[in-house]
């Protein structure tokens, strides 16, 4: 999925992020995550059906654990 699909996949569904970076796994970049805020079923179910590989995970301050965001994760090929 190029980039351009992606971000059209993300307006579509309504998801806006303000941060993103890597999600490694024994020191091995297995996925690409993009923060934002916390995620409606409904903007979930569209990301699934625009693109099917995705996963979410969540993500809190260590300072402040109360303050929620959501991952959403796209997985390296």
């Amino acid at each position: 999925m190029s980039f351009f699909e992606l971000m059209n996949a993300f307006e579509v569904s309504g998801f806006s992020f303000h941060a993103f970076g890597s999600v490694r796994e024994n020191g091995k970049k297995v996925a690409t995550f993009y923060k934002g805020d916390t995620l409606k079923q409904e903007t979930r179910e569209k990301l699934k059906s625009a693109i099917p590989n995705v996963f979410f995970l969540g993500s809190g301050c260590t300072y402040a654990p109360e303050i929620r965001s959501s991952l959403v994760c796209i997985p390296n090929k």
